[in-house]
């Protein structure tokens, strides 16, 4: 097994400097790992540059997980802004508010609002997904099972994400430490990476050329995952999935970090990104979160926001679409509301 670096609070630089080797383009790293068709926007300078030795993955994974440790649970205002174009054509620009409410690994909340009245409601907990329409009449739910059929279908053109995806993306989800085959490059050129992926679980770390950038490459789970992170904080600038629920790529970009209250723990003060925006190139798509008061609250968060059952009564829902179900028949399945497939 690779030992993992004894690091501090941050990744000391000079081992950094150290173990660069050469010159790596980052995007010349993120093409050549994910072989997806996709990526078309990230355009490789050199595609067979050599790779660099940065520190071996289980080191950075390890001490990356060390750094999110007390963002387990998460609640923030948000100020949501959701660009796009629409199924006829039209570009949209529309402004909200809401409450996101975060349990790792799975149970995640995000209400939104305008002027203080619930329109929307995304969310999971560890057996379900769902996306509640309180807009209009007939009130409705679009509910789908985690690993089920309709996995890959949009939830909603209002908000083309995930759930599991948003959780992804908000760059507090520990990296796995115990992948099949994990490591640091090795030299081999960055087409040959590409070809070299396997389809279990894989883990690789690049460093940029001025040795400012660790980008971590994650295979697990059938999905390919990129993070981008600054060597000296390990917090992440970019983050893009690819192979996820949705099954296209998704690109974050995640700036302006700010400390978060931890109710059990006042002396910490581990740092989350206060700007998410999230790119949809599927979806002619486009999402900035601004999150604001943010805080862990610990063990007085609740399980409720994420009680499906509830949310429907609660909210007085008329219909719900079983997204699994309307896959196995060809079209979508609706029942009353007041019970969740």
């Amino acid at each position: 097994m690779i030992r993992a670096f004894s690091f501090g609070a941050s990744l000391n630089r000079s081992i950094l400097t150290r173990a660069l080797l050469t010159t790596v383009s980052l995007a010349s790293a993120v093409v050549g790992l994910s072989g997806c068709e996709n990526q078309k926007a990230a355009k490789p300078l050199a595609p067979d540059a050599p790779l660099v030795a940065p520190p071996p993955y289980e080191a950075v994974a390890l001490t990356y997980n060390a750094r999110i440790r007390q963002l387990e649970r998460i609640w923030a205002r948000a100020d949501i802004r959701v660009q796009g174009v629409d199924d006829e054509g039209r570009a949209f620009d529309n402004q909200v508010e809401g409450h996101l409410q975060l349990i790792r690994p799975d149970r995640v909340a995000l209400s939104i609002a305008k002027l203080g009245e619930v329109y929307f409601y995304l969310g999971s907990n560890s057996e379900r997904y769902w996306w509640l329409d309180l807009s209009g009449s007939p009130r409705t739910a679009r509910v789908g099972t985690h690993g089920g059929s309709g996995a890959a279908d949009v939830l909603s053109r209002d908000l083309p994400l995930q759930p599991l995806d948003l959780i992804e993306l908000l760059g507090v989800t520990p990296l796995p430490v115990d992948l099949g085959s994990s490591n640091q490059g090795d030299g081999a050129s960055l087409s040959d990476v590409g070809a070299r992926a396997p389809a279990r679980s894989h883990g690789l770390t690049f460093l940029t050329a001025d040795a400012r950038t660790i980008v971590v490459a994650v295979q697990s789970a059938g999905r390919r995952q990129w993070l981008y992170l600054d060597a000296s904080t390990l917090e992440p600038k970019r983050i893009q999935l690819a192979g996820g629920a949705t099954r296209d790529l998704i690109d974050a970009t995640l700036t302006d970090y700010l400390p978060v209250r931890v109710r059990e723990n006042p002396a910490a003060s581990p740092r989350m990104a206060s700007v998410v925006t999230v790119r949809l190139p599927s979806q002619q798509t486009e999402v900035r979160f601004r999150f604001n008061s943010m805080e862990n609250r610990g063990e007085s968060m609740k399980n409720a926001p994420f009680d499906l059952e509830r949310l429907l009564t609660s909210y007085r829902v008329d219909s719900i679409v079983d997204l699994d179900a309307g896959r196995r028949s060809g079209r979508p399945q609706t029942q009353p509301g007041g019970s969740a497939p």
